[in-house]
């Protein structure tokens, strides 16, 4: 049985379904494998943070899930079901389907998503126009709606502008009133304030919210700001190198932390008041190269408990407690 589906776990109905996700990467010397055996499980009206440093994948998964990987990359194995339906198995047509209807993304930087030579309204109006088949007027008519949602003020004028009109923040409405125009059971938000003033990051979170509520999406929170986590997400997936290292409730992970990792990271983030004696915590090194993820565990050559066992063997997602799993070779599971 999955951690995903052990007792503890919140009753909201799951929208999207991870199983067993791997990614490689064919490079000239070979393929290396960047997410490995990778679960998530997001539920309709909740947010689930995938949280790690750059470099561990995140981004990465939520491409496998999106089907928007580069090429040279590809799912080599696992199961990504949205809605009941398995992506995986759909060819390109069926994918962008049932994607577009069911799956949108909002990505870090607004002005790579949209068209610079198109009218934003224009562009809000394709969503309509390509999968429900509305007339330009209707089109026009729900887009300006949907501004307006967003909080794009003077909507029906603003519909005539340009992205390089738009402020970054405004920007950013207007991705996520593409990405939500369709009314999906799943939002990936990958680093989607990074970018933004801390006000502004604010606004956009609270609209997240909103629309989570309005619509009943599972939101699937790409960052790796834990203050951010611990603020919006209901559940959160912790990744090093690839791999999940510990899951479950955000209140439970943040409150009682397991894997060494995910402590470091609290420590980093949230430091003790420093001195001379006692400088602010930090994580020595950085995440491995994709081709010298260690056989073991992938974090041992940066984690100060790490042992022979350690670089033996990969630990295991067990319990420790209910809908709480960590992958480390030195937690008591159930």
């Amino acid at each position: 049985m999955r951690t995903d589906d052990q007792p503890g776990r919140t009753s909201h109905a799951v929208a999207l379904d991870v199983r067993g996700l791997s990614v490689d990467i064919s490079l000239r010397l070979g393929t290396v494998r960047a997410v490995d055996n990778v679960d998530l499980c997001a539920r309709k009206g909740e947010t689930l943070a995938v949280l790690g440093e750059s470099g561990c994948g995140k981004s990465l998964t939520a491409k496998a899930i999106t089907g928007l990987l580069d090429p040279g990359v590809r799912v080599s194995s696992g199961q990504v079901r949205l809605d009941g339906a398995d992506l995986l198995t759909m060819n390109p047509k069926q994918r962008r389907t049932v994607a577009g209807h069911k799956l949108g993304i909002v990505f870090q930087d607004a002005l790579t998503v949209l068209n610079p030579v198109y009218t934003v309204g224009s562009q809000i109006d394709e969503v309509f126009r390509i999968h429900e088949g509305v007339s330009r007027r209707e089109a026009k008519t729900r887009s300006i709606e949907l501004m307006e949602r967003v909080g794009i003020e003077d909507a029906a004028r603003r519909y005539h502008a340009y992205p390089h009109q738009f402020s970054g923040g405004m920007r950013q409405r207007i991705v996520i009133a593409i990405a939500v125009a369709l009314k999906p059971s799943v939002l990936i938000a990958d680093e989607a304030t990074t970018a933004l003033d801390v006000v502004v990051q604010a606004q956009i979170m609270d609209l997240l919210r909103e629309l989570r509520s309005e619509f009943n999406m599972a939101v699937v929170l790409i960052t790796h700001d834990l203050a951010l986590v611990a603020k919006e997400a209901d559940e959160v997936v912790v990744m090093y190198a690839g791999n999940v290292v510990e899951k479950g409730r955000v209140t439970d992970v943040l409150r009682h932390p397991q894997n060494p990792y995910t402590r470091a990271l609290l420590e980093a983030a949230l430091p003790a008041k420093a001195s001379r004696e006692r400088p602010f915590a930090s994580i020595p090194g950085g995440p491995p190269d994709l081709d010298s993820i260690p056989r073991g565990c992938v974090f041992k050559d940066r984690c100060g408990f790490a042992q022979q066992v350690c670089a033996d063997e990969r630990p295991v997602l067990r319990l420790v407690a209910a809908g709480h799993a960590c992958a480390c070779h030195f937690v008591n599971g159930d």
